[in-house]
């Protein structure tokens, strides 16, 4: 399967590395969100200081925008990527399809030829 993508993949080489750098800037974010918010009711239930409570609730809100920000921007990415491989793919098949002799192609159904296409294009995608 790799060695399929592996021409599509070199092509998004950037959007690749760009995906991977969001993923691992959200990674320890994601992580240390629950500890965050452990500690943060901990100061809840003491209450030392108004001032801690603040501090921690602007921390917590500034991670959480950090983390819809970056979520949104590797979804889109990881979409726009997925979709782009894809729509390569399926010009690639079809340009192979066109230099294939009338005879052999005649052979089979046009849709079976469009659904086999399709079916291993979505295959490619979910793995």
């Amino acid at each position: 399967m790799f060695k399929l993508l592996k021409p599509y993949l070199k092509k998004n080489r950037l959007s690749i590395v760009k995906l991977f750098i969001y993923l691992i800037i959200l990674f320890p974010i994601t992580v240390f969100t629950p500890y965050i918010n452990g500690i943060y009711i901990d100061k809840l239930t003491i209450f030392e200081s108004k001032k801690v409570v603040i501090i921690f609730t602007i921390i917590i809100g500034i991670m959480n925008i950090v983390t819809i920000i970056g979520n949104y921007l590797s979804n889109r990415l990881y979409m726009k990527l997925q979709t782009q491989v894809g729509f390569e793919m399926n010009v690639d098949f079809i340009e192979h399809l066109k230099k294939l002799p009338v005879r052999k192609v005649s052979q089979f159904d046009l849709g079976y030829i469009s659904d086999r296409i399709n079916s291993n294009r979505k295959k490619v995608k979910m793995e």
